[in-house]
Order: C-alpha cells, then sequence, then structure tokens
C-alpha cells in the first residue's frame, strides 16, 4: 500500500486538476477502505510556515530507527545550510523547483534546479543543501532513520550541534572522502544483539593460519576479495587490489592482480597487469578457464561516494573495467562480457559487476551490480559464446535495499543459483531461468560464497553490524545447500568492530574457497589478508 499511496501523492501534486476533472465528470468518490488518500488540500502540514518549512509524515519517524516516508514543503527563498545525513534518502521532486548544490561553501545564487518529477538521492554522508525561490517546492523523501541534519563549516567539518546536545548529531562522523567512502557511524543501539541462541552455540571446528600463503619477495597483498580453485581441485587463485587497497591505479596499475598458488602455498604464477581496474569476483570454470568481475571504470568515476577520479587516475586511459573478463590458465584473454569502461543496463553494457558463475553448458552468468549507484541489481544469463539471453532482478521478494542484491555467486549440483543479496542481509536461490525458488537469512549477510563437491554451503560474511542489531557476527556460516541447515560456523577474529572502529565498514573474510580435502580459503578486504582452515585435529568432519 506505501507503493500505491505513494504514487498517488506523487500523482496530486503533479496533476493538481484531477479532483477538479473528477468532480466535473461526476466520477464517485473510491471507496476509502479500498483506496485511502489525501487530496493535497487536506493535508495536515506540521511545523511553523513562518520557519520557511513544513513537513507531513507519511509513516514512520525520520527522528527515530526504522523506514519512513515524510513530504517535505519549502516556501520561497528558504535553503538549509550545508549538511549531511548518515544514512541515503530517496527524493522526488512534487512540485516546485528545488535547487540544490553539493559544495561545503553556502551560496544560493550557485544551486542547479531539480524540477517535477525529478527523482535524487541524497547519499550517506556527502555534504550537499538545498532549498526553494521564487516558488514553494514539495518533496516526497523516503529514508531509513534516524535521519539528523549535520551541519558542515566550509572545509566539510561537522559544526556543534545548535542545541549543544543530541547523541545523534555529536555521534556523527565527517562526511567521507576519497575513491570508497564507505565508511560511517552507524544508527542503533550499539549494545543490542539479536543473534539466537541457535547460532552463537554452532560448533567452530577449524584452526586459522594466516602464513600459508608464500609471496614473492616486495610484492605486497592488496584487498582481496575474489577466490576460487583450480580445476584441479587442489590449486588456489585469487585475485587481489594490485598491492592497494581499490583501484589499481598509479604504480599500482603495473602489477599483475590475478595469482595462481599451489596446494602447499607456494607462488605459481600472476598476469593480468595493466588489465583491471578494480578487481572483485573470481570464478573458474570446467575447463579451467579464468573469469574475473572488474567492478568499476577507469573513465567514468559516477559510482564513486565523491563523482570525482582518486588522485592517482591516469589521464587518458584506454576505457576498461565495468566488465567481465575470460582468461585462460596462462593468462591469455580469451572474452569481454560488457563495453569497457562505459557502465549501461541494456544487453551489452553492465554497471559494476561483481561476481560471475558458469554452468555444465558453459552459460555465463554475471552479478551485475554493486552497493553504489549506477548499479543494476540484476542477474545477466549470457551463452557459452557470450550472447546476452535474459537478464532478471536479484533483489528478491520486498527488498528493503535495492543495491548491493548480488555481491555473490554459486552453483549447486542442481544447477540452482545461489545469489548472495548482501544489501538485504539473505541469500535468493534462483533456477537457471531466474525463477525464484527460496530465500534463506540464516547464513548471515552473504559477501562471499561457495559450494562444494558434496553441496556443503560456505558463506563468509564481512559486514553484518549493528545496523542488522548484531543478528550475525563477521566470519563464515557453513551448513547444507539441500537444506540450508546451518552446521558450523567460524568467527572473524575481529568479530564485530565498534561502530566507530576504522574497519567497521567492511572487515573479516569476504571471500570464500574450499579444496577437495575441504580445506578453506578465505580472502579479506579489509584488512587484506588470506587465511587457511583446516579441522582441528579430532573434530567431526
Amino acid at each position: 500500500m506505501r507503493v500505491f499511496t505513494k504514487s498517488l501523492q506523487s500523482a496530486a501534486f503533479l496533476c493538481l486538476g484531477t479532483a477538479a476533472l473528477a468532480q466535473d465528470a461526476g466520477a464517485p468518490l473510491p471507496d476509502p477502505t479500498h483506496i485511502p488518500f489525501t487530496l493535497p488540500d487536506n493535508i495536515s502540514w506540521e511545523g511553523d510556515a513562518a520557519r520557511g518549512e513544513q513537513q507531513y509524515k507519511v509513516f514512520g519517524d525520520p527522528t527515530k530507527p526504522g523506514w519512513y516516508e515524510i513530504l517535505l514543503k519549502w516556501y520561497p527563498n528558504h535553503f538549509s545550510k550545508p549538511h549531511f545525513h548518515p544514512n541515503v534518502r530517496y527524493i522526488t521532486v512534487l512540485s516546485g523547483h528545488s535547487w540544490v548544490s553539493s559544495n561545503n561553501v553556502y551560496d544560493p545564487s550557485k544551486t542547479y534546479p531539480l524540477g517535477p518529477g525529478t527523482i535524487a538521492r541524497d547519499e550517506a554522508n556527502t555534504v550537499h543543501w538545498d532549498g526553494a525561490k521564487d516558488e514553494p517546492v514539495v518533496l516526497e523523501i523516503v529514508g531509513e532513520g534516524p535521519a539528523p541534519n549535520i551541519n558542515v563549516d566550509e572545509t566539510g567539518k561537522p559544526l556543534p550541534p545548535r542545541n549543544g546536545g543530541g547523541a545523534q548529531a555529536s555521534a556523527a562522523p565527517p562526511p567521507q572522502s576519497g575513491p570508497r567512502a564507505r565508511y560511517q557511524v552507524q544508527p542503533g543501539d550499539y549494545n543490542r544483539s539479536d543473534r539466537t541462541v541457535a547460532d552463537e552455540n554452532l560448533p567452530q571446528p577449524y584452526d586459522r593460519n594466516e602464513t600459508f600463503f608464500k609471496f614473492p619477495k616486495g610484492r605486497i597483498l592488496g584487498a582481496t576479495s575474489a577466490i576460487d580453485i583450480d580445476r584441479d581441485g587442489k590449486s588456489i587463485w585469487i585475485m587481489e587490489r594490485c598491492g592497494g587497497q581499490d583501484f589499481c591505479f598509479g604504480p599500482n596499475a603495473h602489477v599483475p592482480p590475478i595469482m595462481k598458488f599451489d596446494s602447499k602455498g607456494n607462488f605459481i604464477k600472476a598476469f593480468g597487469a595493466d588489465m583491471v581496474v578494480y578487481p572483485h569476483g573470481l570464478h573458474v570454470d570446467r575447463q579451467g578457464n579464468i573469469w574475473i568481475a572488474d567492478e568499476n571504470s577507469n573513465v567514468d568515476f559516477s559510482a564513486l561516494r565523491s563523482h570525482t577520479a582518486p588522485a592517482d587516475a591516469p589521464a587518458s586511459p584506454r576505457p576498461s573495467g565495468a566488465d567481465v573478463l575470460k582468461f585462460s590458465p596462462k593468462g591469455k584473454l580469451l572474452m569481454t562480457l560488457g563495453v569497457p569502461g562505459v557502465y549501461g543496463s541494456d544487453e551489452t553494457h553492465l554497471s559494476q559487476p561483481s561476481a560471475v558463475e558458469t554452468n555444465a553448458n558453459g552459460d555465463i552468468f554475471v552479478a551485475d551490480g554493486h552497493d553504489t549507484q549506477p548499479s543494476n541489481s540484476r542477474i545477466v544469463k549470457y551463452d557459452r559464446s557470450g550472447k546476452f539471453i535474459k537478464a532478471w532482478s536479484s533483489c528478491g521478494t520486498n527488498p528493503t535495499s535495492m543495491l548491493d542484491c548480488n555481491h555473490a555467486l554459486t552453483m549447486d549440483s542442481q544447477g540452482r543459483l545461489f545469489v548472495g543479496n548482501r544489501g538485504n542481509s539473505r541469500i535468493e536461490i534462483f533456477d537457471q531461468e531466474g525463477n525464484l525458488l527460496a530465500e534463506w537469512k540464516q547464513f548471515g549477510k552473504p559477501s562471499g560464497m561457495y559450494i562444494d563437491k558434496h553441496d556443503i554451503l560456505y558463506v563468509a560474511d564481512s559486514e553484518s553490524s549493528v545496523r542488522e542489531h548484531n543478528s550475525f557476527v563477521r566470519g563464515i556460516h557453513i551448513g547444507s545447500a539441500k537444506t540450508g541447515e546451518v552446521t558450523a560456523f567460524i568467527p572473524d577474529p575481529g568479530n564485530n568492530p565498534a561502530p566507530w572502529n576504522p574497519e567497521r565498514g567492511t572487515s573479516g573474510s569476504e571471500g570464500v574457497a574450499v579444496d577437495k580435502e575441504g580445506i578453506i580459503y578465505a580472502t579479506s578486504v579489509t584488512p587484506p589478508v588470506l587465511a587457511k582452515y583446516t579441522l582441528k585435529k579430532n573434530a567431526a568432519p
């Protein structure tokens, strides 16, 4: 009903003559028990109009935890000051022109107009401000509370709360800068834990080894989310971010990010230098070919929260990234899916691809999307030659987020496609035609997944936190891909970081793979780590 209410209100403001037309035509009012509605003239606005702003709560409350929808009315010549919010907000301009700016400096003469019907987003922890000029403006705003306005000075630093207090305002961090500004203080009760007794009592029968992999002299491990097992069942392939944290730019551009190790942890080979922009996902097919998902473009930086190129980005590069690449085991490029460097949502483009998987017939499945716009949040299916077959939404039923719905992919012995819907803290299970078969929430917030030859499912969770009321602890859940029963859990050594910890955004195991002997290998983005897990002596397999 919320979606219908939203569209009906939008229509009412964009077409103010609708009610009069209906009355002239003698049309009866709809039954309010079927379609409750409020016409613009009957909305009970709250707040003092003399202060230039009023609001109407459609549902929820932006000052409290949970989702909300409000209508916000600005009167002529009213502007907010530069500020940010701890959570993303979704905006629709219903009437008038909203004049906006993303500058730290307050200057209404340098604002940009967004007219009626415009859809926009206030990204979390990013500075913006807006208002009305010579006409009233009405906005629809949807978001997750609490959503305080944190005013900033001309350097972007938060100003003290005007009332001298306020827990939410004082707890908020400055807006983030840089290429991957995803770390932010999370609202909620930091001491609350909704973790189940069953999850707390899961056994942990594994020993951890962080010194197993032997790197060439001088080679530094960068952030690593991509890992798989070679077709021999025992060698390990990883793709790391060229010795850095994010992009393969600057000196890191010439570092080969795709690396192979033998079953004893010895380095075998590496390739991919100057070919990958933002390493994210890796898959080894049945013929031993290496498929990689290169998330971001090296010429279009609209997917970054800063919307600007990193300082070490090349000036005039050959367009690359935002695509999926297929390599032979020797490193020869065999296929490219997507248009290098160009985001898009049609049959030929991809937008922030996160993962790739193939089936026994050679059909290719791409998890197209990540955690910022532009993001498609879809699964794209191609035939073995790379010809587009179809695409479908990866977000499942009643999603609270339309971002990060497909962070990881894996497939079971039945050919069911498991999709790591990290944005909604669950696994979506589809058949190969895109029909949704099941949704599982018992494996945590999936960043990485792997299903072994026995249909055992391994799910790496690197982002559970206070946002999910600590329902899960970061680590690796292990269970049956057939029944969904969870049988073991390997907690991350850091557990769930405190909201003010530098590793609060992503930490611990993000990628996971398992060899034919049942040895588990895990990768981490923050901090960069490769870990090997083996069963403890006398532990049940």
